[in-house]
Parts: structure tokens; sequence; C-alpha cells
């Protein structure tokens, strides 16, 4: 579940209660803004490349992280 610009809480919070009704158990929230800004990219990039193969899917990753000015 994404709380995106377009949506507001009381969506957030209405698909919530229909994953609950669908059995899930645990909720996660995460900012991952902020984890892009803390995060080791070079380790990220480690970690990428030993499970994706396509060097484009690195390529655009690297590109956003560049963006982010945190390289």
């Amino acid at each position: 579940m994404v709380l995106d610009p377009g949506r507001n809480a009381h969506q957030a919070i209405k698909k919530a209660r229909q994953y609950i009704n669908e059995g899930y158990t645990w909720v996660v929230d995460i900012d991952l803004e902020k984890y892009f800004d803390t995060v080791n990219h070079h380790k990220l990039m480690s970690l990428i490349a030993r499970e994706v193969e396509d060097k484009r899917v690195w390529k655009l990753i690297r590109a956003y992280l560049n963006l982010r000015g945190n390289d």
C-alpha cells in the first residue's frame, strides 16, 4: 500500500482494512525516500548485481541514485 500524493489517509486506512480482512497480519511502514538518503549506494549496487543480471536495470537504479545526489 502506498500513500501517493493523489491519495489521502482515509484511502490508506480503507486499503489497510481490506488487507486485514484478507488475512494479512503484518503492517510495515517505511519511508523509502529517507532510506535512499542513508543507504550505502555501493553496497546496494553490489547486492543488486548479485540478483539482477540485466545491466540496463543497474543503469536505471544508478541513475536514480545519482539524481538524488547521494552517490
